[in-house]
């Protein structure tokens, strides 16, 4: 069973209140949403005027089987973790859980110091997963060395109370966009850092192991991917795949027997070093072994550099509540704190968080 470390709890993920103003969406973007009463999948498609990756480029939601969305977005930071000795990963995940869609980007803001790294840095792909609705949606894109890099503008346009944000530094696969994390299964975002090369040694074994309707969903080459298939097949197994009002305990329960099945697959005297975090849109979880877990409980906004500071957006603001979840961070500072290794945190759709070891 997951012992408690420590509790913190906040206010509903409800309406803040009246707001002025909202964060504008990014110029010459367009959002695609699946109708609820359509069988067909409206989607529009555009060329982005940076071209130079010769790509075409689209936003879907995730009613649409078997494609994935790409859109070309403002830079992502990096970090760099040990995990191993003589090798690095530039690789970095964020989540973030709150109570307003608006102010998502003016809450990012207030960290930016701590998600800041050099630019001089290698990573082969950055993806995005947010809720439009209970819809998720993904962007992702290949990345280039030396890009100027802030969550803020990668944030832009983005309304939505959950996201999961990831940049990869290749250990299996090539850069593809189905390489690229987060991964998507119905309402489920998961990413990850780490390597887990006994998932790579069984990987034909694990696929014919779980059920067909989810290993016809692995499409890359990625130990991740199959860690989250992995994950999936444990809510299979206990009738939860499409539950989204779970309790965050159940949902650190269930990540819990996922690191328990990779370990046991892994030989060796130390277990393998990873990094999780999954969520449904409206619980989070996230598992630290050997690579470093931060979270920041945000309470308020203050001097917010995106919205008019009227009397109205001052007492929106105000009534921010939100958790970031940050992992392999270089600095984060004195706004964040690390949970134990072997720990899983899990923040429900209260803002209700717990830190428990394995």
């Amino acid at each position: 069973m997951l012992r408690p470390i420590r509790e913190i709890t906040g206010p509903a993920l409800g309406d803040p209140g009246p707001r002025e103003s909202a964060c504008s969406a990014v110029p010459g973007s367009r959002r695609v949403r699946s109708s609820r009463s359509s069988s067909f999948l409206r989607k529009r498609y555009w060329w982005h005027k940076q071209r130079k990756a010769g790509l075409r480029e689209w936003e879907i939601p995730a009613s649409a089987a078997g494609l994935i969305g790409m859109v070309v977005w403002g830079s992502l930071a990096v970090g760099t973790t040990k995990l191993d000795a003589g090798r690095s990963t530039m690789c970095r995940m964020l989540g973030v859980i709150c109570n307003d869609e608006d102010l998502l980007g003016c809450a990012v803001h207030q960290v930016r110091d701590a998600l800041r790294c050099p630019e001089a840095t290698r990573h082969d792909g950055i993806g995005i997963g947010y809720y439009s609705g209970d819809e998720p949606l993904l962007k992702k894109r290949p990345s280039s060395e030396g890009e100027k890099i802030e969550y803020t503008e990668l944030l832009k346009g983005i309304r939505s109370k959950v996201v999961l944000v990831h940049v990869r530094q290749a250990t299996v696969g090539s850069w593809k966009d189905r390489n690229t994390h987060p991964f998507r299964f119905r309402k489920w975002l998961f990413a990850h850092i780490g390597h887990l090369p006994a998932l790579q040694d069984n990987r034909q074994k694990l696929l014919e192991r779980i059920p067909e309707f989810l290993s016809r969903n692995v499409r890359g080459d990625t130990d991740s991917e199959l860690a989250f298939h992995l994950f999936l097949e444990v809510l299979f197994k206990e009738g939860k795949l499409n539950e989204l009002d779970m309790p965050a305990e159940k949902l650190g329960e269930f990540l819990r027997q996922l690191a328990v099945e990779v370990n046991g697959l892994h030989e060796g005297p130390e277990k393998p070093k990873m990094a999780v975090i999954i969520t449904n849109g409206r619980i989070m979880a996230a598992l630290s072994q050997g690579v470093s877990i931060h979270y920041s409980f945000r309470e308020g906004i203050l001097d917010c550099n995106v919205h008019e500071p009227t009397q109205q957006n001052k007492q929106t603001h105000a009534l921010f509540r939100g958790i970031m979840i940050g992992a392999a961070m270089d600095a984060p500072g004195h706004q964040w704190r690390e949970i134990p290794d072997g720990s899983i945190i899990h923040v429900s759709n209260m803002l209700e968080m717990k830190v428990e070891h394995l």
